[in-house]
């Protein structure tokens, strides 16, 4: 599989998740949500939590995965 399919097919996994959570879970106030992964995802659960289940904007807390060319 090449890197760009095996890019959007883990977005897509991603997604399903966030969409998961957010069925389980519609409301996430008073509750805390901590993601790591990489920014793309990071993003898209920020987004999708704030909007849609009204957790509180200080109660996302994250680590975005980020990576560097070898030898740097």
């Amino acid at each position: 599989m090449d890197g760009l399919r095996t890019w959007a097919t883990w977005i897509q996994t991603w997604t399903h998740r966030n969409k998961a959570v957010i069925a389980d879970s519609p409301s996430l106030a008073g509750h805390q949500v901590y993601a790591c992964g990489a920014p793309v995802m990071i993003d898209a659960a920020r987004k999708d939590f704030l909007a849609q289940c009204a957790l509180p904007e200080e109660e996302f807390y994250s680590d975005a995965f980020t990576f560097s060319a070898p030898g740097k």
